[in-house]
């Protein structure tokens, strides 16, 4: 049994039980606030952490390596090692530059299949 949508989430087209199926989305300010959160836990911790998202921008913003895939075929698009000291600030002519590289090859790479 497919679970109930619900607004800011999304679900998997298989069966599935309760929420273990479900994709929940954050609202920006809520994004911000857990981004934050998560960057101060690994500068206390100091660990690798494998953070999936949608969002180059996010990307750019919480990670020291980037990994882009192509959609559909999953082939890697970019391979980027984020060389911008924390905390970084979206629009910098530096953070644009490097999401734009990642817009880009993911651009190049989609339209290519």
């Amino acid at each position: 049994m497919t679970p109930p949508s619900r607004e800011g989430s999304a679900s998997c087209e298989r069966p599935c039980n309760g929420d273990q199926c479900s994709v929940h989305t954050a609202d920006a300010q809520t994004r911000g606030h857990l981004q934050a959160e998560l960057l101060s836990i690994w500068a206390m911790q100091r660990t690798a952490v494998l953070f999936v998202t949608h969002s180059i921008d996010e990307a750019v913003f919480l990670a020291d390596h980037i990994l882009v895939f192509t959609p559909r075929s999953g082939r890697l698009a970019a391979d980027v090692a984020v060389d911008l000291s924390q905390p970084r600030v979206p629009g910098t002519p530096a953070f644009a530059a490097i999401a734009g590289g990642l817009r880009a090859a993911l651009g190049s790479e989609s339209s290519a299949e």
